[in-house]
């Protein structure tokens, strides 16, 4: 007998009908999927049937977008939907193969976005007596009872394995033990995974700091305070990256911040630091014993229910970092609880992704890759606590991945046009006086699924490029992935030929675009923290006007650090949130928070934050021209000459655009 499973499992029974209590919702939910699953719903479901399961999955809850995907839609003719939900529930071959075949993109039983997480909810739903639905923290709940599970080749293998295990160690000691008034009511798989939740809970989070390697954490989500005792031209710099007293978020790390200032100060060198440490690498800093760093990171869920709390050092030459702290608030009783992926805190997903300044020169040549319809599709990459450079210097296998999670999604599109095809071909053969209609329905199709290039597009570039007088479209008959042309003609413009601007915009949107968790079916980052080194780079103001809030709405929940030296976009930040570095009289660098309010005129930032003289020589000379002539007018006695003073000063504050005061213009 396995000890710990015995004791914990003693533990829980004494609070197993009070846990249990809590979680009506769990009773709710199995009548709605027992009466989703039953038999003769599945063969008649419509469209809106199949969409009522977006509120009930909870990994869709948790990621939207994931659930917009998977269900805001259609992505396959209502029969497919039919099909795949009476195969998993009712099919005829083994489990291992059916379930297997569930996530397979090749089997003809998979449903686009419908990732591994979904499928093991479902499952677990469809067949509760006889299976848990297992997920990230259920496995940690069996690592912590001292079990291991092997990869298995197949979704459908590991599934079952899983299972077996439960059934053979944690089963007989489970039914031995616990007694509560739900035994009758609620299946055995949900009761077990309850059990794992506590032990998640209550055992393994709670105690995480102890449980982790002290001094080799790799540490995840928002950065809440950068302490730099010495670093270079940094000493005993301290940065404050939460929001202030009185604020409704007062004490969680900000969203976004800015680091501005001059030439020299450390504003690149500050994303450096922060990208390095974060990925634990020491490799490109030299002088290390010279150098000491502190920073603080807080990695949490959606509703804040779960928080871990990192501290990262550099002393010495060497780099340490542990959990500092856990905190875990319960959800209100009988409330679902809302958290991602039903696991720890939260996912990063990745933890850190970098956009160098170069970008251009670095990847470019993604805009130049070519797709061969011969490919064989492969496996989704998932990029869970991964570190993404696109610098030049970086080792771009993970880059690469992104690429191919870009050219699997366009396989895959290709895929379902194709049985598009054969369903409107097969349709005109059985009613060929309805050929028109059927062939408009298929256009209908195309407008609503895009191609992945055309979403791309039109969802995310398009706000951009037409300012360039520039399109994307897919370019499917060359073999290329992208093809560019003028707004107004068919005329392709090779990808070094675009302006420096467009590749800018292009290529850092194209990155986020292409990410991809395979788990959850969903490529949006989440919890990450994203550097921009100089994103205004060859943009027009009025695009750079928009790009803070454009790189916002293609993540969720992460930490955006920008250096930049545009006034424009630093106007798109709160006071609190810039940070402006200046040298002080022995060359050191101070920090000093912004102070004008967010989206004020950019000549005010220049002037107030940036110490920059917003006028030239002439236009000081006129400024000075214009604060003299209201006296000069008062004291003027003659009409005919204050006239002339009024007129001229009416005519220097509209051409230098002064603001005059009316009361030295009136007639």
């Amino acid at each position: 007998m396995n000890t710990k499973v015995d004791k914990y499992i003693k533990e829980f029974a004494k609070i197993a009908n009070t846990w249990l209590s809590d979680r009506q919702w769990i009773l709710d939910l199995h009548k709605a999927y027992k009466e989703f699953f039953k038999q003769e719903n599945l063969e008649k479901a419509d469209w809106n049937y199949f969409q009522n399961l977006r509120k009930l999955i909870h990994s869709f809850n948790a990621l939207p977008l994931a659930g917009a995907r998977a269900l805001g839609k259609p992505n396959h003719p209502i029969e497919h939907y039919r099909k795949v939900f009476l195969y998993l529930k009712y099919g005829q071959d083994s489990d291992a193969v059916r379930f297997t075949n569930l996530i397979d993109k090749k089997s003809g039983y998979s449903l686009a976005y419908f990732g591994k997480s979904a499928m093991s909810e479902l499952i677990g739903q469809a067949f509760p007596d006889k299976y848990v639905f297992y997920n990230s923290r259920d496995i940690e709940a069996l690592k912590f009872l001292g079990f291991q599970l092997s990869e298995k080749e197949t979704f459908g293998e590991f599934y079952i394995a899983y299972n077996d295990l439960i059934l053979k160690e944690i089963n007989p000691i489970f039914n031995a033990h616990i007694k509560t008034k739900f035994d009758e009511i609620m299946p055995r798989g949900f009761r077990i995974d309850q059990f794992f939740s506590w032990l998640y809970e209550e055992k393994i989070f709670k105690n995480m700091k102890d449980l982790e390697n002290k001094d080799n954490v790799k540490p995840k989500g928002k950065i809440t305070q950068l302490n730099i005792t010495s670093f270079n031209q940094f000493k005993n710099t301290n940065f404050d990256f939460t929001y202030p007293k009185g604020h409704s978020l007062e004490g969680k790390a900000l969203h976004k911040v800015c680091f501005i200032g001059q030439s020299g100060t450390g504003k690149t060198s500050l994303l450096r630091i922060i990208k390095e440490l974060t990925s634990l690498n020491l490799a490109n800093f030299s002088n290390l014993t010279e150098k000491s760093v502190a920073i603080h990171y807080r990695l949490a869920d959606k509703d804040e229910s779960r928080k871990i709390e990192y501290k990262l050092l550099l002393t010495n030459g060497e780099i340490k970092s542990q959990i500092e702290k856990t905190e875990l608030t319960h959800a209100k009783k009988k409330e679902q609880p809302i958290e991602i992926e039903s696991q720890i805190g939260a996912v990063a997903f990745p933890s850190l992704i970098n956009f160098p300044a170069e970008i251009i020169s670095s990847q470019l040549k993604m805009l130049e890759k070519t797709i061969s319809p011969e490919a064989e599709l492969q496996n989704e990459y998932s990029f869970k606590e991964e570190i993404i450079d696109f610098s030049l210097q970086a080792n771009n296998n993970i880059v690469e991945k992104i690429w191919e999670n870009l050219i699997l999604r366009i396989q895959q599109y290709n895929e379902q046009v194709n049985a598009q095809k054969v369903i409107m071909a097969d349709a005109i053969l059985a009613n060929p006086e309805k050929q028109k209609d059927i062939l408009l329905n298929f256009e209908a199709w195309k407008k609503e699924h895009l191609h992945p290039i055309d979403d791309l597009y039109e969802k995310y570039l398009k706000k951009f490029l037409e300012k360039f007088n520039l399109k994307i479209t897919a370019a499917t008959e060359s073999g290329k992935v992208f093809r560019f042309e003028p707004i107004n003609s068919q005329q392709e413009i090779e990808a070094k030929f675009l302006s420096t601007g467009s590749q800018q915009i292009i290529l850092r949107t194209l990155q986020f675009y292409s990410l991809w968790d395979k788990d959850n079916e969903t490529g949006l980052p989440r919890n990450s923290i994203i550097l921009m080194d100089e994103p205004e780079n060859s943009l027009y103001p009025d695009v750079q006007r928009e790009i803070v809030t454009h790189f916002e709405e293609l993540t969720e929940n992460c930490q955006f650090f920008y250096a930049t030296h545009s006034p424009i976009i630093a106007s798109s930040f709160e006071p609190y949130e810039r940070f402006i570095l200046k040298f002080d009289s022995q060359k050191n660098v101070i920090v000093e928070k912004g102070s004008a309010p967010a989206g004020t005129h950019f000549n005010d930032i220049l002037y107030k934050e940036y110490d920059v003289e917003t006028l030239g020589e002439k236009g000081k000379e006129m400024w000075k021209q214009f604060i003299e002539l209201p006296n000069q007018i008062l004291l003027e006695t003659d009409n005919e000459k204050k006239q002339e003073l009024m007129s001229e000063y009416l005519e220097i504050g509209t051409t230098y655009n002064f603001r005059a005061n009316e009361i030295y213009t009136k007639k």
